[in-house]
Formats: C-alpha cells, structure tokens, sequence
C-alpha cells in the first residue's frame, strides 16, 4: 500500500515538472516578432485647391468624410446623388503625422503596407514620392526604413478623379471600349448599374500599416490539401519566408483539432524569397461539409519561425478539410456543371452577392454576421461573389467557412471590355495574384471565374457595330480577352491554387442560344428582360442557373430612410432615383397585371410586388430542383443591395426580408414537397437532398377557403437518400368539376415520427384570380426572452399574410405565409425593443384584401402613400 502510494507521488511529481519545463519554455521563449502599427488617427483631408482641413476616418472614403463634417447631406436620401457627381470630379488629399518608435527604428527592415487605395493616389513621406497607386484590388508595399525620423513623419496621399486618367487611357489605346470604367481597377458597381447609384469613391479604403522585422519573416501559409478522405487526409503547408540573411532556421506548424498534429523542418534560408514545404497526414479527419450537408468543422493552425531558437514570427489562421471538385464534362445533355463535395453530388442552391454600400468602409463585422447567418437561415449552401464589385474582405470568407457557405468567386471583371497593353495586363496578374493566395486557404472557395458576361456581352450584345470597331479592332480587343481570361487569370490559379476549379466567362452561352439550356452554366433573362411569363421559367431549365431574378420594392422602412411620405409614389423624383432600372416600374406594373390586383395605395403596392417577386422566382426555383440531376444549381439574382432601392434583392440595404427571402428559406430546405397541375393531373414531389433515407407521410387534401374538404388521403413512402420521389393523380377524379378559383390543395410531409418536414399550397388559378373571402383573425402575443411569440388564426383561408410592428426594429422568424381557416400558425419576432400593446401595434395584411375573384389588370390609381 506504501509503495503504491509513493509510487503515484513519484508519478504526480514528475508531471509537474514536465508541465512546469512547459510552461517555463513557453513563457521565456525569446521573441524578435515584426511590430505592426496601424496609422488610423489624426488623420486630416481638404480638396485640392483649398486650404481648409477637416477631420477624417481611415479606413475610409471621402464622401462619408463629408458627410461627417456635414459638408454635404445624405448620399442615399431623396435624388441627393445627382448633385454629389462634383466629388467624383475632384482630387482629394489626404495627411497626417506619425512618430515612429525607438524599437521599430532598430528594426532591419520597415515596409508601408497600404491594403487598399481607391484608386488613383500619389503617395508621399515626408514630400518625397514612394508609391503612385492605380489598381483599387491591390496592396502596396513599399520599404522606408531609411525614409523615417523618429519624430513627425508627414505622411501624404493625393487621390485623383478617375475620369480624366480614363479619358487619358483610352486616347492612348486609340480604341473605345463598350464601357469607359474598364480602363481602370476600380470596382465597377460604382459607376453606376441597373441596381445601383453612381458614386465615384476615392480614399484609404483598407488599412495603412508599419511592418518592421530583423532577419527573416513569413510571408504567406499556403495549407495545401493533397488528399482529403473518411479515413485520412494529407496535408502539405507551402511557408514562403522573406530573410536578409543567411542562415539555418526551423519551421514548425500545429493543427488544432480532431486530431492534433504537429510538425516541424528545417531550411536554410538565403537573402530574398525562400520556400519551405511541411507535409504531414491526419487520421480520422473531420471533414468539412457544406450547409445542410453536415457540420462545418474547422482546424487552427499555427505555423512559427524559429532561429536560433528565437521565435521571429507567426502566422495563424483556419482551415476546413474537404476535397470539392466542380465536374464539367460532355455527356448525353451537353455538358454537365455541377459541384461534389467529399465525393457527394450537391445540388447548388444561393444567390448572387453584391457589396453591401457603396461606402464600403461602413459595412461593419456585424453587417457581414448578419448577411452570412442570414444565407444559412435561409438554407444556402453557395454565395456568387459577382463580378461587378470587390473581392471581400477576409470577414466575408471566414463567416463562410463558419456557416458552411460554398462561394463561387468571380474576378473583378463584369459586363465590359478591357485593354490589353503591357501596364495593365501586369496590374491585372499583380491582383490576381494577392488574391488568389488571400483567399486560397478558404474552405469556402468552390470555384474562380474569369468574369461576369463579357463574353455573353461581345458575342451577343452587338458592341462591334454599335462601336463602329474595324476588323483589326476586334482583333485587338478579343486577344486582349484571351490573354487576361484564357491566359493569365488560369495561369494564376494553376500556379497558386491549382486544386480549385477556373471557369472563364459566366455564362457559358447567352440566353437566347439552345445550348444555354445544355450546356455549362446559364443566365436566364427572357422572364424579365425578355418579358416572358413566369410560366417559362418552367420550361427553361439549364444545366446550372447561376443568375435569373425580378424586382419588387425594399421594406417601407427601407422606401422610409430615402423619401418623404408625400414622395412615396412612383412619379416622384426620388423614387425614380431610386428605381434604376429604365423599364423596371413598367415591367413590375405588367407582370403584376398578369398575376396578381393591382392595389391603388402605394403601401398596398409595394407589398403586392413582394408577392409579385416570390411567387415567380419560386416558381422557378421549384423547376430547377424537380430537374435535378439535370440541372445541379440555382442562384438567383440578388441576394443584398449597396443602397436603399427598388432593386432584384430578396434582402434589402437594411437587412429586412423581402417575401422572396423567407420563400427561398422553404424552397431551399433539404427535404422539400412541391405540388403542381396541369389540366388533367396533379403531381407531388418529394425532393430529399439530406444524407439519410426517408421514411414518410404525406397528408394530402384538397379543400375550399372555408373549412370544406373534397378529398382528403394519407399514404406512405420511401424516398432515397439525395432522392426523389414523385406521385401522379388524375384531376377529375379528386377534384370537383367546377370553381377550381375557390379551391386549394395543401399537402403535409411528415417523417416517421410524425415531425412535420414540409408542407406546400398548391392554387388552380392565379393569385389575382383567387375568390378569397375577408379574414377575421384571432391573435395572441406572448412576451419572451428573444422577443415575441405570435400565434394567429383565421375564420377563412388567408394567402400572403404579412405581419409587420411599424416603427419598431426585428425579424420575423415566418411571414408571409398562408392560413388555412380554422389553423393555429405560429412566429417569433425577434427584438430587442419592448413594444407598448403589441396587439394593438401588430398590423396584419394579405391577399384577401385585394382578390375576390375579379378580373386581372385594373387601372392604377395614383400611388400616393396619403
């Protein structure tokens, strides 16, 4: 018993003294890390010509800068962007002063780092010249150590318009192109789109830092996934190291996980660029999965720089493990496009992601929280990163390896030509470059694409002859296409990240050819542009839709924030600022006659082309997944707005849910039951994309508005997993023969444990057409800690209900739904207000409001919201 208990004493001992050696390593390692300071104070900017200084943010731009200083007024309210052109015309400058610390002069070396420019500056320290930016997508770095004092360094940028370098470009190529902008890195959403204001930007848009080192720092940690499986994974860390010396040095990574690994290497570094490469293999990884695949598992890592056993610097970040292949190969169709993730086929289903502001640097953490948990609540496993815009910032890419977000990642090139001189072509390489291996380490990034539509643009827009191009015109501007999308962007990905897929132009084909149907990926404009039923979108189903939309107006909050209320009505000027499309009030008014009443208060409105929108990107959602494996992806056209505006978002600028937003949020789930009919069948669908095999009820009855039912069955099904089981019944034996207007069939999903799974409201006419009778409804409203718990009922079936608290901020769990007469229905809002008399302020509309069965495409009144 002694020897036993010395024995653990013995044992305890020398794992304290393991623990304390740690701890003491640990704690007394030496340290020659880099020092980073960021220059964000005291920083001071005036327009050219003017001596008058005003305070200024950095990261930051000019216009909010004004705005700031009450120079000008908001950007965003009434028609005020017209008469804030005048910024965009003028140069700006930027200053302020800086010490540089005693420690950081001791350095060997000292770089600038200027992460984002917008766009064309002169910079300079303490008046002498080091850097003149013209690329908004790159960083600079520049070394200035034998530059800086220790006190008061002047640091100074000049920020030109880019209109007269444009002018002054295109002179010099001596060929117009379809668009001005594509002279110049600058993000082309800003000067101007069918969605968007026209605000020509210029400022520090991303940091400025001082980085200092002695003998040697890391650059870059490439986490190259060599082999990703269920049993095992081999990784490889590609370490490039900047060193001013000669010497041998040790690098050493850990991953932090399920299981940890560590491993360390020696390299004997040179002067200038050194590469090192650790592999290593992992077994029984946890692999990452997309939304709704699985769980979205990430490892830390660390990689460290020893010399000496001096630590001399570190890089940290997360990866996911997961083998993605984008599979585009000829077959019996034409040619497949789709995404198969740890070996299992996905069906792609997201929207297309635009900036959040034009001013990008008021888009906080919480912005991009907010959009990202928002696409996974609603069921997206992919985000298209649009070409029009910017790369994001790191945020963006980290919250979509965090929710399991896919992202389709275009380059920053939409819709436009682009020359093809030297300078530029080096420029376009140099950003590639920085953001390629930027965002390589991503979990997230599914694909590259070369660019948005300039292909589709030069084959089918007629640019040549509205340009007046000769031969050798056109000759100059495709090659100048080959060598940015056929030769440098591939040659890039190849070089820095050649695991991922490279599509060159998106689409593949423009909607008006067959083989957008066929082959690749397709955007479908003929419902919209083409203005064709939304009945099309039934037989249009491609191969990949990686665009296709309609608009409806943003939440009253939202039309609130940029008109008055006597401006609430589509003849003002400030509604017609905001609506930027040139036809798109027009187009909105004839579908909506097509489909639905058109109410005659403008409230009322702007609620019906919510409806508007959902009912028929709904529709063709529900096409694209019944077709798969046909067709593998549906990303709609747009997910977010830059601005306050009438625009294709199912998001607007403030975050608030169209219609559309919470019918994607259904349409997207994994298991999903869809109901059609044609004049003589009625089909049900039974679309299973979860891991799991499905045991299920389907309750199915057919009904009038009151609580009349004509037929009612229940049966029972098996659907596979990744599945899809579909049933066929004949019309004129579950139906009765007449007043399909007063009829709805609704069909609920079930699984074996009688969990409801989904459940769908299948109408025989159109919403407009519907002989829906008034509702009287019951509410209950109980306080609870995320805010408020609502239960409704109605007297009759009531369509479209939409719930809304005016004046008060929140978020509905479920809107817009339908009621079936006598049902309890059951939604949260979600707030951190308390709301005085919440039944008296919960204000409730639907479609019964506006249908009784009379006649589509009644006259307009004016739309005055008074």
């Amino acid at each position: 018993m002694q020897l036993r208990t010395r024995t653990g004493i013995i044992i305890n001992l020398i794992v304290l003294i393991l623990i304390s050696i740690f701890f003491v390593r640990e704690c007394c390692e030496t340290k020659d890390l880099p020092v980073i300071r960021k220059l964000d104070q005291h920083w001071m900017f005036h327009m050219a010509g003017e001596n008058r200084q005003y305070p200024a943010k950095t990261p930051g731009l000019v216009h909010l800068d004004l705005f700031e200083n009450a120079l000008i007024p908001e950007p965003f309210f009434a028609s005020n962007e017209d008469s804030l052109q005048w910024i965009g015309e003028k140069s700006w400058i930027y200053e302020t002063y800086f010490n540089a610390s005693r420690e950081m002069l001791q350095k060997k070396n000292i770089h600038f780092v200027f992460e984002g420019l917008d766009t064309f500056a002169d910079v300079f320290l303490n008046d002498e010249l080091i850097l003149q930016a013209d690329n908004m997508f790159v960083s600079w770095e520049i070394p200035i150590k034998d530059k800086l004092k220790t006190d008061s360094n002047f640091l100074r940028l000049i920020f030109y318009p880019p209109g007269k370098l444009i002018e002054k470009r295109q002179k010099e190529y001596g060929i117009q192109l379809p668009q001005a902008r594509g002279f110049v890195r600058k993000a082309p959403y800003q000067f101007g789109w069918d969605w968007g204001p026209r605000f020509l930007t210029a400022g520090i848009w991303k940091d400025i830092q001082i980085l200092a080192w002695n003998d040697a720092r890391i650059e870059d940690v490439f986490i190259e996934q060599d082999y990703v499986g269920k049993d095992s994974a081999r990784i490889s860390a590609r370490v490039e190291i900047e060193s001013s010396v000669f010497a041998e040095a040790a690098i050493e990574i850990e991953v932090k996980g399920k299981p940890n690994r560590k491993a360390k290497q020696k390299i004997n570094l040179i002067p200038g660029g050194n590469i090192a490469r650790i592999s290593f293999s992992m077994p029984d990884p946890q692999r990452w999965w997309p939304n709704g695949m699985g769980d979205p598992y990430l490892y830390d890592y660390m990689v460290k720089l020893h010399l000496k056993e001096i630590l001399l610097d570190e890089n940290s970040g997360r990866i996911g493990l997961r083998d993605i292949r984008v599979v585009n190969a000829p077959d019996s169709i034409g040619e497949s496009f789709y995404v198969e993730v740890n070996g299992q086929q996905l069906f792609i289903q997201g929207a297309n992601y635009i900036p959040q502001d034009n001013f990008l640097t008021r888009v906080r953490n919480q912005d991009y929280k907010k959009l990202i948990k928002d696409a996974a609540q609603s069921n997206m496993n992919m985000l298209r990163v649009w070409g029009g815009g910017v790369y994001e910032k790191d945020i963006f890419y980290d919250l979509c390896d965090e929710y399991g977000l896919l992202v389709w990642q275009d380059f920053m090139f939409a819709c436009n030509m682009y020359p093809g001189n030297k300078e530029f072509l080096v420029s376009i390489e140099k950003e590639a470059e920085q953001n390629v291996k930027r965002l390589r380490n991503h979990a997230c990034i599914a694909l590259w694409c070369g660019n948005n539509e300039v292909d589709e643009g030069w084959k089918n827009w007629g640019w040549q002859k509205q340009l007046g191009y000769s031969f050798a015109d056109s000759i100059i501007v495709r090659q100048a296409y080959h060598d940015i999308f056929d030769s440098i962007l591939p040659a890039v990905i190849h070089q820095y990240d050649p695991a991922t897929f490279y599509w060159p132009s998106s689409p593949e084909y423009g909607w008006g050819h067959e083989e957008s149907m066929t082959h690749g990926d397709s955007h479908y404009w003929g419902v919209w542009w083409g203005v064709e039923p939304f009945e099309t979108y039934r037989e249009k189903v491609p191969r990949f839709m990686s665009e296709f939309g309609f608009q409806a107006f943003p939440s009253l909050a939202a039309i609130d924030s940029f008109a008055e209320p006597k401006n609430q009505h589509l003849d003002s000027k400030a509604m017609k600022t905001h609506q930027k499309h040139p036809r798109g009030f027009e187009l909105i008014d004839l579908y909506m006659q097509r489909d639905f009443p058109i109410p005659g208060d403008f409230n009322a409105y702007v609620y019906m082309s919510q409806l508007l929108q959902a009912h028929g990107i709904g529709m063709a959602i529900e096409a694209q997944r019944q077709a798969k494996p046909r067709c593998m992806g549906s990303l709609y056209w747009q997910f977010n707005d830059c601005w306050p505006v009438i625009s294709w978002s199912s998001r607007d600028y403030y975050g608030n849910w169209k219609a559309l937003q919470y019918r994607v949020q259904d349409l997207y789930k994994n298991v999903v039951l869809i109901a059609g009919s044609t004049e003589d069948e009625i089909e049900l669908s039974v679309l299973n994309d979860s891991q799991e095999k499905l045991q299920v009820t389907i309750h199915m009855r057919i009904q009038d508005f009151g609580e009349k039912i004509y037929f009612d069955s229940l049966f029972k099904c098996t659907v596979e997993s990744l599945g899809k089981t579909a049933f066929i019944f004949i019309r004129d034996c579950i139906m009765p023969t007449r007043g399909e207007c007063k009829l709805v069939l609704i069909t609920e999903l079930r699984d074996k444990k009688g969990r409801m799974l989904d459940s769908d409201f299948h109408y025989f006419c159109k919403p407009g057409q519907l002989f829906l009778e008034p509702v009287q409804f019951k509410t209950e409203i109980k306080k609870i800690r995320e805010g408020y718990l609502i239960r409704l009922e109605g007297n009759h079936l009531a369509k479209c209900v939409f719930l809304q608290f005016e004046g008060h901020t929140g978020h509905f769990t479920k809107n817009f739904f339908d009621l079936p007469a006598g049902h309890n229905y059951t939604t949260r809002y979600l707030t951190e207000e308390r709301i005085n008399d919440p039944k008296e302020n919960l204000k409730i509309i639907c479609l019964n409001e506006f249908v009784n069965g009379k006649p589509l495409g009644r006259k307009r009144v004016h739309l005055n919201k008074y």
